[in-house]
C-alpha cells in the first residue's frame, strides 16, 4: 500500500523586500507596498489554491525617540487581502524575518527569513554543487573549476587568502564535499574521475595566499564514464564512487587503487543520482544504543528509477531488508540524506515529493537486517527537489528545489513548515547546508549567489 502524500503550503514574498526596507529607512520614500503570495496544492494533478496579498511598509521613525535609537528602526507592517504579517521577535537590520499567516489556506504564523549575507561567486552558469566546513564554502559549476570562499572575514585576511581556485577536472563537476577534517575536498565529475584537493597546499603555511589548491590524488581508471557521486568512509582513508558505467567502487585513498567493486539493480539502464553514508544503529529493548562494529557503515543510493538501494560496506553487497514499503511516487530521486543519529533517511524526487523513513536494524548471527518504515511523504508543488540536509542540532530537515523556495520542515509523522528561506527570484536552488557549530544555513543556486541565514 502506498503512503498518502500530504500537501504542505508555501509562502513567497517579494525578493527585493530588504531593498524596500533600506529605501524607507534612508527616507527615499515613506511607504511602499510589497507582495506576498501563499499556495496550497489541492490534488496530485497540480491544481493549487492561492492567496495574493499586500503588505504596506511604512516608516516608523516618527514613532521613536531619536535620542534612544542606536540603530535604524524597522518600518511598520500592515497586511491586507487575505494575509497577516508582522515582524518576528528575532528580526533585525542584519537579518529581516517576519511571521506570515493566511487563514483561508489554514497557514498558521510561519517564520519567513531573508539572508543576513549574500555574495556572488565567479561560476559562469550558476552553482551546481556546494558544501560548507569551518570557515570555508566550496562551490562548483560548469567547466570543472572548484572555488573556495571564506564566509567569515578575519582582520588578518589578505585579498589572496579570501578565496582559492582548484583546477584539474576538465569538465562539469557532479559533486563536492569536505572530508571530516575540513581541510580536504572530494569532487566528482563527468570527466570520468574523482579528485581530492587540499585547502592548505603547505600545512606549515596555513595563512598562505597560495591561489591554487593542491591536487594530490586522482581516481580515474577504471572509471569509463561520468562519475556521478561519491561518499567518504569514516575519516577518509577510503571513498566510494558511483559511475555511469554501472559500478560502485571502494577506493584506497593513499594508493589510489580499487579495493572492491559492486553494482545496483538494473545498473545498465539506471543511474545513481546521489549517495549518502552513515553507520548502522542498533538498539536494545529499552531503546538504548548498542556498541557498533568497525564495519558498521552502509550506503543509500538514490536511483533514477525512483528506488532507494542500500549496500553494505566494504563488500558492497545489498543490505537485507525485512520490509520495503512502496513509494508514493515513482520518480527519479535527486537527493538523499541521513539524520544524526542515523535513524531516519530522507529522499527527494524530481517530481517534488519528499519522503521520511525510519531505519530499524536487527542484529543476527548471519547478517544484519534493516526494516524501513515510511514516516511521512509530502509535496508543496511539482518542482524537483535538488538538495536535502538535516539541520544541525535540531529535528528539522532543510529542503531546496528548482522552485527557488528553500525551507526548513519539522521531522515527524505530521511535518510542519518551520521556516521559509526567502530572497530568491524564482532561481533554482541546487544545494542547501547547515553548519552545526554556528547554527547557520547556506543556500546556493543558478543565480550565482550564495546566501547565508542565521538560524
Amino acid at each position: 500500500m502506498r503512503s498518502k502524500i500530504v500537501h504542505l503550503p508555501s509562502i513567497t514574498i517579494q525578493h527585493d523586500f530588504p531593498d524596500v526596507i533600506r529605501d524607507i529607512q534612508n527616507e527615499v520614500c515613506l511607504a511602499e507596498d510589497i507582495w506576498v503570495s501563499c499556495y496550497l496544492m489541492k490534488d496530485e494533478a497540480g491544481a493549487t489554491n492561492s492567496v495574493h496579498g499586500k503588505v504596506r511598509v511604512t516608516s516608523s521613525a516618527g514613532d521613536n525617540d531619536p535620542e534612544q535609537i542606536t540603530t535604524k528602526a524597522l518600518p511598520s507592517l500592515e497586511a491586507r487581502d487575505g494575509i497577516d504579517c508582522q515582524w518576528s521577535p528575532s528580526s533585525s537590520d542584519s537579518q529581516l524575518s517576519m511571521l506570515i499567516s493566511c487563514p483561508s489556506l489554514s497557514i498558521s504564523p510561519t517564520l519567513v527569513s531573508f539572508p543576513s549575507k549574500t555574495w556572488k561567486v565567479t561560476q559562469s552558469m550558476g552553482v551546481d554543487c556546494m558544501d560548507v566546513s569551518g570557515d570555508w564554502i566550496a562551490s562548483s559549476s560548469k567547466g570543472g573549476t572548484l572555488r573556495l570562499d571564506r564566509w567569515r572575514n578575519f582582520p588578518s585576511d589578505q585579498d589572496g587568502n579570501q578565496h582559492r581556485i582548484g583546477h584539474g577536472h576538465v569538465s562539469d563537476l557532479t559533486s563536492c564535499q569536505f572530508f571530516p577534517s575540513g581541510e580536504v575536498l572530494l569532487t566528482t565529475s563527468i570527466d570520468m574521475s574523482a579528485r581530492i584537493f587540499s585547502i592548505y597546499p603547505d600545512p606549515a603555511k596555513r595563512n598562505s595566499s597560495q591561489p591554487l589548491l593542491l591536487n594530490p590524488r586522482t581516481f580515474s581508471a577504471p572509471h569509463s564514464r561520468a562519475v556521478m557521486a561519491a561518499v567518504i568512509i569514516d575519516r577518509g582513508k577510503e571513498i566510494v564512487t558511483a559511475c555511469r558505467d554501472g559500478k560502485l567502487r571502494v577506493w584506497n585513498v593513499a594508493e589510489s587503487s580499487v579495493i572492491s567493486q559492486g553494482s545496483w539493480p538494473d545498473s545498465d539502464s539506471v543511474e545513481v543520482l546521489a549517495m549518502a553514508i552513515t553507520k548502522k544503529r542498533f538498539l536494545n529493548r529499552l531503546g538504548e544504543e548498542l556498541p557498533q562494529d568497525k564495519s558498521s557503515h552502509f550506503i543509500a543510493l538514490a536511483l533514477s528509477s525512483g528506488a532507494v538501494h542500500f549496500v553494505e560496506l566494504p563488500d558492497l553487497n545489498p543490505v537485507k531488508l525485512s520490509s520495503c514499503p512502496e513509494l508514493a511516487v515513482s520518480s527519479p530521486i535527486n537527493a538523499i540524506a541521513f539524520s544524526n543519529p542515523s535513524d531516519i533517511v530522507a529522499f527527494g524526487t524530481r517530481s517534488g515529493t519528499v519522503t521520511l523513513a525510519t531505519l530499524d536494524w536487527e542484529r543476527s548471527e548471519k547478517e544484519d537486517i534493516l526494516s524501513l518504515t515510511i514516516l511521512a511523504v509530502w509535496r508543496r508543488n511539482t518542482a524537483a527537489i535538488n538538495s536535502l540536509n538535516f539541520a544541525p542540532n535540531t529535528r528539522s530537515l532543510l529542503v531546496a528545489g528548482s522552485d527557488g523556495l528553500p525551507y526548513q520542515v519539522s521531522i515527524g509523522a505530521r511535518p510542519v513548515i518551520e521556516e521559509e528561506l526567502a530572497g530568491l527570484n524564482c532561481d533554482p536552488v541546487t544545494s542547501i547546508r547547515g553548519l552545526a557549530e554556528t547554527q547557520v544555513i547556506f543556500t546556493a543556486g543558478k543565480d550565482n549567489l550564495i546566501r547565508l541565514y542565521h538560524a
